[in-house]
């Protein structure tokens, strides 16, 4: 056992957003890994699903499996015996005789614990929001099935800091096995050192244009620097998450008119990079108060602090982790204010220095740091649960 600890494979089931891919593609450039996109087939041919375009680890396997839909609602007693068996038989192939070393990594509590074996050992849930907040008219059936899946798990790792506190404050839960494993970043985002031309007196933000966004802040600040120009890249779908602003899209509408905010559609995945590092500032406009922010790790946080550009973000509970980075703002006269400071460290030649710091810091940060966390906990943790 000793020298296979050194060796795990890893089998990821519901490798859907590109985070959750990341990881297992970070875990196979040192261990065998299976990542698996799990669609219907409605979802995956409308929206042209592919894996991400770039270089894919000699020993990693990626798999589709693809559903009927409504796969995991009204026919999912059906479908989940078929994913179990099709997961039995991942397993098995993944294991290669050594099962004690084979890990699940489960990001969705209706895809585990119902399809696995009952006598698998390793189960890792990989939790990556409140996900009650998705579907509020099946609340109560995603926590029946997050309970059993905490229970079954002999790893509970939390993008966010706030899902660990609250994982950890439920009766008969070992505490020490619900950990905070906020998101990397790819290392193709971090800032190159020359020849990316920077939009002077530009403020950007990339992703969910939905109710998470705070668009009365957005709108006063906005109208309050006529100089600067705000840039959004997102789609307009209205995406909401159960806040509790009903005006948001009159918000949003109204901040969009001013002349100097303008919108683009969503930015493909290979050229967020470039629309980080060209921005003066980025920024996390969040509602602070909205209950998916409360319960989520920004990809922004790292992406954007990969820019090697200034980041500011309201009073988002992850984005106070990082007060030597993330500059925060509570209001909108406080957001102009820090942005007209922002802006003259940056005309002055300031910023130099803390940029360096930055990138320094995330570079701690990719995701192939945040799988060799992952394997080291296992080390830590395995050997004794392996022969309880």
């Amino acid at each position: 056992m000793s020298d296979e600890r050194h060796n795990w494979r890893f089998v990821v089931l519901g490798a859907n957003t590109p985070w959750v891919y990341a990881l297992a593609e970070a875990l196979a450039h040192e261990h065998s890994a299976t990542a698996i996109g799990v669609y219907d087939w409605r979802t995956y041919y409308r929206n042209k699903v592919a894996w991400p375009n770039r270089p894919t680890p000699n020993r990693l396997d990626r798999r589709i499996w693809l559903f009927p839909p409504g796969f995991l609602g009204c026919f999912y007693s059906l479908f989940s015996r078929i994913m179990a068996r099709r997961l039995r038989r991942t397993l098995a192939q993944a294991a290669g005789g050594v099962p004690e070393c084979t890990w699940l990594i489960a990001p969705y509590p209706w895809l585990a614990p119902p399809q696995i074996p009952g006598d698998f050992p390793n189960l890792i849930y990989y939790n990556l929001d409140d996900y009650a907040i998705y579907r509020p008219e099946r609340a109560a059936e995603i926590r029946r099935q997050e309970a059993r899946t905490i229970e079954r798990s002999r790893l509970v790792s939390c993008l966010a800091l706030q899902q660990v506190r609250h994982f950890q404050s439920r009766p008969g839960v070992r505490p020490e096995a619900i950990r905070h494993f906020p998101l990397g970043v790819t290392a193709e985002l971090l800032a190159p050192l020359a020849g990316v031309r920077i939009e002077a007196d530009t403020v950007a933000y990339v992703g969910n244009l939905g109710d998470r966004v705070d668009w009365r802040l957005v709108f006063e600040v906005a109208k309050s620097l006529p100089e600067v120009r705000f840039s959004f890249a997102g789609g307009l779908e209205e995406m909401t998450g159960s806040g509790d602003r009903a005006d948001w899209l009159d918000w949003r509408s109204t901040a969009f008119r001013l002349p100097n905010v303008r919108h683009q559609p969503m930015v493909p995945q290979e050229q967020v990079g470039k629309y980080y590092w060209s921005a003066a500032i980025n920024w996390i406009p969040y509602d602070a108060e909205h209950p998916f922010n409360i319960a989520s790790c920004p990809t922004k946080i790292m992406d954007g602090l990969a820019s090697g550009r200034p980041l500011l973000s309201t009073a988002v509970s992850e984005c106070l982790l990082y007060p030597d980075h993330i500059r925060i703002f509570r209001s909108a006269s406080e957001a102009g204010e820090l942005i007209q400071q922002t802006t003259k460290s940056l005309v002055q030649g300031q910023w130099n220095k803390r940029r360096l710091a930055q990138l320094q810091f995330v570079r701690e940060h990719v995701w192939s740091k945040r799988a060799e966390l992952l394997v080291e906990w296992l080390r830590d943790l395995a050997q004794p649960w392996i022969h309880e």
